[in-house]
């Protein structure tokens, strides 16, 4: 129930009583929820059926890049010294995170076809901004800072640990993912 309040903007980390059944099961959910939209947006793109046989790559991608916004997370609340938050922070990020995955998975069945592709973008920018802004407060609520600043610290946390795995994970699986975009650029 506490994530829908974060999603308007209400309630707090400290009420979160973030036990490790409940985190391991929104981070596995997460995980198994990030290979879906790459499939939804294009389902039949030859690009996106080869890169479902890679599917390995973008999941371990994923907990790579979750793995990194944990130790992040970590190494913030040690820094603001509010350690006793981590488990509420965690189980609120990524139960906060695994809704916006469900509501953009909806929002993509939803407008298959069916929407012109300025309004889908808007759609897109709308809940994109919606989602950082929720995660934002979370960190806000977690490190007792504003607003503003826990905003801009959920984009960093997401960008950096974003780039940073694609990083490793594409050091080691980029000749096999890049001879699939070439294979289909070329066509």
């Amino acid at each position: 129930m506490t994530c829908f309040q974060f999603c308007i903007f209400r309630g707090s980390v400290r009420t979160v009583k973030g036990d490790n059944a409940t985190i391991v099961t929104f981070f596995l959910l997460l995980i198994l929820l990030e290979l879906y939209p790459l499939v939804a947006l294009f389902p039949h793109s030859e690009i996106a059926s080869q890169l479902l046989q890679h599917r390995t790559a973008i999941w371990l991608l994923a907990l790579v890049w979750h793995g990194l916004a944990i130790v992040m997370i970590f190494a913030l609340l040690k820094m603001k010294h509010s350690m006793s938050q981590f488990r509420g922070t965690l189980a609120s990020y990524f139960g906060v995170f695994l809704l916006f995955q469900l509501v953009g998975l909806l929002l993509q069945l939803l407008s298959q076809g069916t929407l012109p592709s300025g309004i889908r973008t808007l759609v897109l920018i709308v809940w994109l901004s919606w989602s950082c802004c929720v995660v934002g407060y979370v960190f806000g609520s977690a490190l007792s800072i504003k607003f503003y600043q826990g905003v801009v610290l959920a984009f960093l946390i997401n960008v950096v640990s974003y780039v940073l795995a694609f990083v490793v994970i594409g050091s080691i699986l980029s000749n096999e993912l890049r001879e699939i975009f070439l294979q289909q650029v070329r066509s």
